[in-house]
């Protein structure tokens, strides 16, 4: 394993454009999820008007690592689940799904002139990222 945690980007890789293709179909789905957040502006209008009981305050948090740490096999049940949850027939699924495993499983990379071979989440960078990863 190489030391630290190397942060490996999805630019100009062999998948890139696999990944653009996927995230056409999963973008709009990402969208349903009720934790499903736009921006700044769409978490404002979230929040503003409810009043937030006096035992109970608002917090906000950030994830370390979040997609370096999805778990591959709970991202692609997720991703079928919703797939059926909202079902499109001009949609390819089945090939859908087994792009997005291509491209999550088979992830290495070069590090200081070695070859590493990614097993856990995914490389930062891969468009897909941002519509799965609000699932899993």
């Amino acid at each position: 394993m190489p030391e630290g945690r190397p942060i490996v980007a999805d630019c100009g890789s062999e998948t890139e454009k696999i990944c653009k293709y996927i995230d056409h179909y999963l973008q709009p789905l990402s969208i349903n999820h009720p934790s499903y957040i736009k921006d700044t502006y769409n978490f404002i209008s979230k929040v503003r008007g409810p009043t937030v009981p006096s035992n109970c305050f608002l917090v906000t948090g950030d994830v370390t690592g979040l997609y370096t740490n999805m778990n591959i096999d709970l991202t692609l049940k997720l991703v079928r689940e919703i797939l059926k949850k909202y079902p499109n027939p001009a949609r390819p699924d089945k090939q859908l799904l087994t792009l997005l495993e291509l491209t999550l499983k088979r992830n290495d990379f070069e590090f200081a002139g070695r070859i590493f071979f990614k097993i856990c989440g995914t490389a930062m960078g891969k468009d897909h990222a941002p519509a799965w990863r609000i699932y899993s």
